[in-house]
């Protein structure tokens, strides 16, 4: 039982010991508020002290901050909040101070106040200025001094500078002026701090002022020209300036980079309709990208010109009619634009006007009345555009094929395919029939000629027409490919009646009639005489199937001998043969 009111005993006074050093351990004599030192007078502000009575207020001083300091008096009124330092001349030399609180709280520490010093408040230094909309943010660096409670702002109005915010808090080192109107010009601030005294450091003279950009556009060179002021009182220094860019609301991109002479660029290559904008940054010397200008935001009122017309097809159709495919920059701002053309390379001249209004990308017209079958045709377009700038598409040219009948074959040539930025892959060569093309012959060689051989037993190969298929793919500069068919004119040749005349016939054997024995002679029209030899008339027919059986017109039959004739045709396309010779009549 000894032993358990012992070891109570002990606790209890552990217990006691411990409140007691946490009390006197958390007790302090509080100091006064040191507040400033104005015109060599301190002034502070009273403080709470409950441990006990209050003794003085005692100052201590220092011409190092570092110490050390001595007592430079003792406020014994109570109710004193200031005391002057008679003879400090610290607009000279600078003094130090702090205060404590003399009181009778015994085993108590006093506190000592914030150190103060009598010079004003540091002139704060400038991190930056930039614009936002049309308001300026303006940064700056903490005041070194530990007396400074606030920031005074000021901008430049008609040469002079006028306060326009206070700024309370010596850590605050931002302001954003709403009313700067730093999207009409550029905007000069300086800043001053000041103690709780409302003393005021020095003017910083080193002012700032926004960055402000101008633009102009030049509608024909699609081109925006921007100017800016220069950024100036960095201690360090301006290391380059840097241009941001966003088309179309487009995240912003750096477009281009100054040195720090230079404060314009130009932003080319731009497009009618865009929506632009742009700023500018300073960027300090080793200290990153820092200060930005105004924004100029405009959607562009340029001339777009024609940057791309190419000419796709030129195909044949029939009547002399040739269709002309292409396609352009539908964005492009005309005021005029031509097809030209030219007749087997002799020169081209305007073939007609090309409304300049509402433009599409892929277009056709037709150039007719032609003699599409004597002649190739090569065509361009020429735009002009309100800058005065012309442009000439590439060329396309047609393929004109021509041929020559020959005693059972046609002869075939045609003209090569040229059209620019187009790959031939082949020609291929048709016979136009009632029921639809036959292809007779493929060359991807390049080859324009083919001979076309014909069978007399076919009556339908005495007129065969013709057309050209070209091949090809299309591989434009701007990337676009394509594969287009290109035809020529159709070609029709008849082949002439080939004419066969026998030497002698017997009206009373077997070959009983003289006639011509006519091969490709459909539709062919003729009339045969024959002569006795005396040059008379004797027989005459147009009926060539029937031929003459050797009788006289008059139906008398004719003695035996040799006879003339004269054999007359027409073929249906009008051209004439004639034969003539001798044929022996047996009786």
């Amino acid at each position: 039982m000894r032993i358990c009111i012992k070891w109570l005993s002990a606790k209890i006074l552990l217990s006691s010991f411990l409140v007691l050093f946490s009390i006197q351990a958390k007790a302090q004599i509080e100091a006064p508020e040191l507040i400033c030192i104005s015109n060599d007078t301190i002034v502070w502000n009273l403080p709470a002290v409950t441990c006990g009575s209050i003794n003085s207020y005692d100052i201590f001083a220092s011409q190092n901050e570092g110490g050390p300091y001595t007592l430079l008096a003792s406020i014994t009124d109570l109710t004193q909040t200031s005391f002057y330092h008679s003879g400090a001349n610290s607009s000279i030399t600078p003094w130090y101070y702090y205060i404590e609180t003399n009181a009778n709280c015994p085993g108590i520490n006093p506190l000592q106040s914030d150190t103060l010093d009598s010079p004003d408040p540091e002139t704060p230094v400038f991190n930056a200025l930039s614009v936002i909309n049309s308001a300026a943010e303006i940064t700056w660096f903490q005041s070194g001094s530990p007396e400074t409670v606030g920031y005074i702002i000021f901008r430049e109005l008609n040469g002079t500078f006028i306060p326009i915010d206070t700024i309370f808090g010596e850590n605050i080192t931002s302001y954003v002026d709403v009313n700067a109107q730093a999207d009409q010009g550029s905007v000069e601030y300086t800043i001053v701090a000041f103690d709780a005294c409302f003393n005021t450091s020095l003017f910083n003279t080193n002012t700032h002022s926004t960055l402000f950009i101008n633009v102009d556009v030049d509608r024909c060179e699609r081109t925006a020209s921007l100017d800016w002021n220069a950024y100036q009182n960095w201690l360090q220094g301006v290391d380059e300036y840097s241009v941001f860019l966003s088309i179309n609301s487009a995240p912003e991109i750096l477009y281009t980079t100054t040195d720090s002479s230079t404060r314009s660029a130009v932003i080319e290559n731009l497009d009618d309709g865009d929506r632009v904008c742009i700023r500018v940054a300073a960027d300090r010397v080793g200290g990153g990208r820092l200060a930005y200008s105004n924004q100029v935001c405009f959607t562009l009122d340029v001339v777009q010109p024609m940057a791309d017309a190419y000419i796709r097809r030129v195909t044949t159709l029939p009547a002399g009619t040739i269709q002309i495919d292409w396609r352009w920059d539908s964005r492009a701002e005309l005021i005029s634009a031509e097809l030209n053309r030219s007749e087997n390379d002799n020169g081209f001249l305007v073939e007609q006007n090309i409304s300049p209004i509402n433009l599409t990308v892929f277009n056709t017209t037709l150039d007719s009345f032609l003699t599409a079958d004597q002649f190739y045709y090569k065509y361009f377009l020429e735009t002009e555009d309100s800058c005065n700038v012309v442009f000439q598409s590439s060329h396309g040219r047609s393929i004109l094929l021509q041929g020559e009948a020959q005693p059972f074959s046609n002869t075939l040539n045609w003209s090569s395919y040229q059209t620019d930025f187009g790959s031939l892959i082949e020609y291929n060569l048709y016979r136009i029939t009632p029921t639809g093309n036959i292809a007779i012959s493929s060359s991807n060689l390049g080859g324009e000629f083919h001979i076309d051989e014909l069978n007399p037993n076919f009556p339908e190969d005495q007129n065969a027409c013709y057309v050209i298929e070209a091949v090809a793919t299309m591989n434009y500069p701007d990337g676009f490919t394509e594969q287009q068919l290109s035809y020529s004119n159709i070609l029709c040749l008849e082949q002439q009646p080939s004419v066969q005349m026998p030497n002698a016939f017997a009206p009373d054997g077997i070959n009983n009639q003289f006639k011509p024995l006519l091969t490709f002679s459909e539709g062919a029209s003729g009339i045969l005489q024959i002569f006795d030899r005396y040059g008379a008339l004797v027989f005459e027919t147009t009926d060539l199937e029937s031929g003459w059986n050797g009788k006289h017109s008059n139906s008398k039959n004719m003695r035996q001998g040799v006879y003339m004739y004269l054999l007359d045709l027409t073929s249906t396309t009008g051209q004439q043969q004639q034969f003539k010779g001798s044929v022996m009549l047996l009786r």
